[in-house]
């Protein structure tokens, strides 16, 4: 009805949106995600491989998908009970503990013996994104990170801060996808 300006009091419909532009003050892209865990916000989730379509908090070697978002700009889905948004990339706190030692900006991020609870990275393995603060690698707590999950070759313990970065962009490249 027009009367607040952060949209708290409007009607949902479905349909197609079109727009010229647009803007998020929030930082990251989040789906909804159903778990049979009572998940915290900035813990790393994973895919339940028990039931479809679900998650929940990331443990030893398992597929990492995001983590539960504090504030997401986007939600992908309705939202409804026992689901969670999980940030899938942009920026949003991760619970970290010191077990891999102090976390350096640009570190990558993976799970530590703790479950849903993230480490900085020592070798090859699923990581969940890349540090954007400092953890003194005492007790616990969290940190902004940006969200990127992957598998890591862990080639390059750098962090990505001390990388030679190009303002060239390669607009000729072209991407084959074979068989």
């Amino acid at each position: 009805d027009g009367s607040s300006n952060d949209c708290s009091n409007a009607a949902g419909t479905d349909g197609t949106i079109y727009a010229i532009a647009a803007s998020v003050t929030a930082h990251d892209l989040a789906e909804s995600f159903v778990s049979s865990q009572n998940l915290l916000a900035g813990e790393i989730v994973s895919v339940d491989t028990t039931t479809s379509e679900k998650v929940v908090r990331t443990e030893g070697s398992a597929v990492i998908v995001g983590a539960v978002s504090t504030k997401p700009g986007l939600v992908l889905g309705w939202g409804g009970p026992n689901e969670y948004p999980v940030a899938l990339t942009g920026r949003t706190p991760i619970k970290v503990n010191g077990e891999g030692g102090a976390i350096e900006i640009g570190d990558r991020i993976t799970i530590s013996s703790v479950a849903g609870i993230g480490k900085k990275v020592s070798g090859a393995g699923e990581v969940v994104g890349v540090a954007m603060e400092r953890f003194d690698g005492q007790g616990g707590g969290a940190i902004m990170s940006f969200i990127l999950p992957q598998w890591w070759d862990g080639s390059s313990a750098s962090s990505v801060t001390t990388q030679t970065v190009s303002s060239t962009v390669d607009t000729n490249g072209v991407l084959a996808v074979q068989d």
